[in-house]
This record gives structure tokens, C-alpha cells and sequence, in this order.
């Protein structure tokens, strides 16, 4: 019993952990502010996966007639939605903030996809067993934080007067490497590289933005 509840605390524990250590490498940000957006991102999970349930009911619900279900489930689906809900508790934290910077808001959207990703880590362990979820302590946080982080940098630069366009092409190019990974992960080795690739290229680009935060303290 102890160890069935230590395993789920520490998958959980981990997305936290992260958010402090990003924080750290970017210079710092406000504790209550990063506090605030991983909670949002945890309750963001359930309803994130509710409506994903639903649209699937709706859209797949001859799955028979569909050619590659797998696809559109998580290219039209998964995707879209999970970034959806996680930009929407990133939002729900910045909406009323001034002056936090790109570093802040970029950090905020790591927060919120870091608490999605510790819940949706427990719920992995509680129905698949830690065996199964260990890859996700260190995938599954990375993956989720590296998609954040296409539509939390747009989003600090739309706030400075950039294009909107920008933030959607951020959310969008976001929906897809998710639902690629996603998509690739199902295959056998040849598309898990496919699906560590995009995670890898995704964490080198956070790095180099939290590098550029921590060098100008933007």
C-alpha cells in the first residue's frame, strides 16, 4: 500500500520538480505565479481528456470507415485538445499578470504544462503500472513543457505586438509535434526515434530559450 502510493507521488512530484529547475536555469520567476499555473494545468487534465473522450464518440464513431483511425485521433484530437486545455490554464494564470516579461510568461506555460503532465503521469501509473510509465518521468514532462513552449514564447511576443498569427501558428505547430509523437510512439522502434527525435529537438529549442532568458532577463 505504501509503495502503491509512493510510485504516483513521485511520477507527480517529478513535474514539479522540473518547474523549479527551469525556473532556475531561466533566472527565476514568482513562486505563487508558477504554483498557480500547475494547478491549473492538474485540473486541466481531466477536462482535457472528457472532451477528447467525446470527440472520439463523435468523429471516430464509425471508426471502421476511417482509414488510419490512429492518425486522426491524435493529429485531430489529442493534439489539439491537450494543447488547447493547457494553453487555457497558462491563460487563466497571465490573463490579468504585467510585466513578467517572455521569461515569465514562457516559464507560466512550462508550469501549466508541467502540472497536465504530473497528472496525466499519475493517472498512467494508476492504470498501467509504474513498468510502463517510467519513460514518461522524463518524456513525458520534456514533451509536454517543449510543445508549451511554442505557443508560450508566441504568446509573449503577440503581448508585445506581434501578429496574432503567430500565437496560432505556435498552437498549431504545437498540436501537431504532439499528436506526432503520439502517433509515431505506436510504431515499433523505428517510430519511438521518430517520437524521442521530436522531443530532443523540441527540449534543445526550450533550452535556448530559457539560455536567452537567464543572458538578457527579458
Amino acid at each position: 500500500m505504501r509503495e502503491a502510493l509512493y510510485i504516483p507521488l513521485l511520477f507527480f512530484a517529478a513535474s514539479l520538480v522540473f518547474v523549479f529547475f527551469f525556473a532556475l536555469t531561466a533566472g527565476g520567476a514568482r513562486r505563487g505565479l508558477l504554483l498557480r499555473a500547475f494547478f491549473y494545468g492538474v485540473l486541466a487534465g481531466p477536462v482535457a481528456g472528457v472532451i477528447s473522450h467525446v470527440f472520439l464518440e463523435i468523429f471516430l464513431k464509425g471508426v471502421s470507415s476511417f482509414y488510419w483511425p490512429d492518425f486522426w485521433l491524435f493529429f485531430l484530437i489529442v493534439g489539439p485538445v491537450e494543447e488547447a486545455f493547457k494553453f487555457l490554464a497558462f491563460f487563466l494564470t497571465v490573463r490579468q499578470e504585467r510585466q513578467i516579461g517572455r521569461s515569465g510568461y514562457l516559464l507560466a506555460a512550462l508550469a501549466a504544462a508541467l502540472g497536465f503532465a504530473g497528472g496525466e503521469n499519475v493517472l498512467y501509473v494508476l492504470s498501467y503500472g509504474s513498468e510502463q510509465t517510467w519513460p514518461r518521468l522524463l518524456l513525458g514532462n520534456l514533451g509536454h513543457a517543449g510543445y508549451a513552449a511554442l505557443w508560450g514564447h508566441a504568446y509573449a511576443l503577440a503581448i508585445e505586438g506581434a501578429a496574432l498569427t503567430l500565437l496560432a501558428a505556435g498552437y498549431l505547430a504545437a498540436s501537431f509535434l504532439h499528436g506526432a509523437y503520439n502517433y509515431f510512439l505506436g510504431f515499433s522502434y523505428s517510430g519511438a526515434a521518430v517520437s524521442l527525435a521530436i522531443t530532443i529537438i523540441l527540449f534543445r529549442f526550450l533550452w535556448a530559450l530559457l539560455a536567452a532568458s537567464r543572458r538578457q532577463r527579458f
